[in-house]
């Protein structure tokens, strides 16, 4: 997983190297693609107070249109409550309002290189990019499958 500040010209990462919920293990035969691009999100706003000191508005960008449906409208399937709960839970005690808007996918490259692993392309792309590892907040994930 990946996202960016562009502003801040800082870079996080996080590897998936974690279980994913019980309910979306046992209903689902592949990788949740919409599950990791929504936790991305949540992790992004959790960081927006520690990173962004003043900001009180922020506009998050995302290429997975399930992800922006949910945050837009904020409803999801039972799995994937935790992941707005904890995110509404997080905006509300920072006082900081979002907007989730729809990136096409060709013009996200920063973000999808560092989900990727790729930090030099991210690099090459971004200029001046930092980018530091983070971890998603635990709270977001729910019952998880060992």
């Amino acid at each position: 997983m990946g996202f960016w500040y562009p502003d801040l010209q800082l870079g996080f990462y996080c590897p998936i190297d974690f279980d994913i919920p019980c309910k979306l293990a046992s209903s689902e035969n592949s990788t949740p693609v919409f599950f990791f691009e929504a936790l991305c999100v949540a992790s992004a706003i959790h960081s927006i107070d520690k990173h962004c000191l003043s900001t009180r508005t922020a506009v998050i960008y995302s290429d997975n249109s399930n992800t922006v449906d949910m945050f837009n409208s904020l409803r999801a399937l039972p799995p994937y409550n935790p992941i707005l709960t904890s995110s509404v839970d997080s905006l509300l005690s920072q006082s900081i309002d979002i907007r989730v808007l729809h990136i096409d996918g060709s013009k996200n490259s920063v973000a999808d290189a560092l989900s990727r692993g790729k930090f030099e392309l991210a690099k090459s792309l971004a200029g001046n990019l930092s980018i530091i590892n983070f971890t998603p907040p635990r709270n977001a994930l729910g019952a998880v499958k060992k």
